[in-house]
């Protein structure tokens, strides 16, 4: 895209960061982290506070990193928006990492996608569908992510089921030693294979994202752009439904995403562009230590297993930015915008940033894997193979988006009665038990178990039982 003729003045810039989007009234919530968190006033405070704060952070992150893409040519623009499209996740992956929390790193990766999947585009669905009695949408673009969605399913599957099926090479002499390097070999493959993606998008079929799939061009990243854009649609009174002289400009926005209206919106320069992506990262990686440091603690007092937090609320505090983006546009019947975030949003986190988290795990030399729970990866295989399938029919309903948001509901109750292994707690008054004890309650509760051969009762030869 051409850059802006002129640069725009600091103090309008200033004006648009801080008053540009609604979510933008979270940010009382970054001194109170902060000054919680030097006062010492307790780790659940903090927590809380960093949570709420992350959400406008991330928006605004995103809206610099746009604001940037502006002063570059579209492969390097695009290349900015899928960077730091995800960069809260990949933040609070990297530092938890350091910490020794692994099972956070994969939980809270694993709620991201579930939460795009399920949660934004079954709500996505819902809100249209209320509006639209049928919504209808581009397959083509789609059907490249449902691609990698599935691969990445097959990256996590194939070491859960090499460590249940108990045919690993050296499960004898080293037991894990297989499933870390599988998972190791199947990460740095993906993250080849994103780096493929990215060229698909940005190169040798530009032309296709750009008419069918523009929202996608930057993944998730253009979800907060997204959410400027539907705001000043908004304080406009935009109707619900476009108006038929302005069809083909609406029919053509479904699509793209508004890529003119974006051109026209350099509010930051290119000087304040860098400034502030330094300053919104810095704030970001300090809020995502914050969470990483309490989240434990916090879990503990707020009485929920730490499974249920990373999977369940992290990721929709975390995914705010794309969860209302892509019900407002689905609320105006621009599908493929909505379709757009929360499918590019769950194809970056399943082919970037779950690979480059074993990768970078095992540059520090931590043991992080793919090999999920069985219970997580059937979550997480049945949930990509399901929205690929409803995405496959290209039409939406809202009785498809109360199943969708019915299915997560049931996942979020789930997760709350999942024992995750790594951390053992209460659930419903029964403590995890070790393997022997563990085979010993399988035995009472099913038959008496056999007494031992020393006090076997032996029947005289002589005696008849009769």
């Amino acid at each position: 895209m051409p850059p802006p003729a002129e640069a725009p003045s600091f103090a309008v810039g200033m004006k648009e960061l801080l008053f540009g989007t609604k979510l933008n009234v979270l940010l009382v919530c970054v001194p109170l982290a902060i000054g919680g968190s030097v006062l010492h006033l307790g780790d659940r405070l903090v927590f809380i506070a960093s949570l709420l704060a992350l959400c406008p952070l991330a928006e605004r992150l995103g809206f610099v990193t746009e604001q940037l893409a502006m002063y570059t040519n579209p492969t390097v623009g695009g290349l900015l928006n899928a960077t730091f499209g995800n960069v809260t996740e990949m933040l609070v992956s990297i530092l938890a990492i350091h910490r020794g929390l692994l099972r956070v790193v994969q939980l809270s990766l694993l709620g991201s996608v579930l939460s795009n999947l399920l949660l934004v585009l079954g709500t996505a669905f819902f809100c249209g569908g209320l509006r639209q009695k049928v919504q209808t949408f581009n397959t083509d673009v789609i059907s490249a992510n449902n691609a990698l969605l599935v691969l990445g399913a097959l990256a996590i599957l194939l070491p859960a089921i090499l460590d249940a099926s108990g045919t690993a090479l050296h499960r004898v002499d080293d037991k894990g030693a297989d499933e870390l390097a599988l998972s190791r070999f199947s990460s740095v493959i993906l993250l080849a294979v994103y780096f493929a993606y990215l060229y698909f998008q940005l190169v040798s079929h530009a032309d296709l994202f750009d008419e069918d799939g523009g929202a996608e061009e930057a993944g998730a990243g253009t979800a907060t752009e997204l959410t400027r854009l539907a705001d000043d649609e908004s304080r406009v009174g935009a109707p619900d439904s476009p108006r038929p002289e302005a069809a083909p400009a609406a029919e053509k926005a479904g699509g793209g995403g508004g890529d003119d209206d974006d051109e026209e919106e350099a509010v930051l320069g290119k000087g304040g562009s860098l400034f502030w992506l330094a300053v919104l990262t810095v704030l970001v990686a300090l809020l995502s230590e914050y969470i990483v440091n309490t989240i434990e603690t916090s879990a503990k007092e707020f009485g929920m297993p730490l499974a249920f937090v990373s999977t369940i609320l992290l990721p929709i505090v975390g995914n705010a930015a794309e969860h209302a983006s892509a019900i407002i546009f689905a609320m105006k019947n621009k599908m493929d915008i909505a379709i757009g975030v929360a499918v590019g949003s769950s194809t970056q986190i399943t082919v970037l940033a779950m690979p480059f988290a074993v990768v970078y795990a095992w540059a520090v030399g931590q043991p992080l894997t793919l090999d999920l729970l069985p219970f997580e990866t059937a979550v997480f295989a049945f949930s990509i193979l399901g929205t690929g399938l409803v995405l496959s029919h290209g039409r939406s309903t809202w009785l498809l988006g109360l199943a969708m948001l019915t299915m997560y509901v049931c996942l979020a109750g789930a997760f709350y009665l999942h024992d995750d292994g790594e951390h053992p707690h209460q659930i419903l008054g029964l403590q995890k038990s070790p393997p022997a004890a563990h085979k010993q309650l399988q035995y009472s509760r099913m038959a008496p178990p056999p007494p031992p051969a020393h006090k076997l009762q032996r029947v005289p030869r002589n005696h008849s039982r009769f």
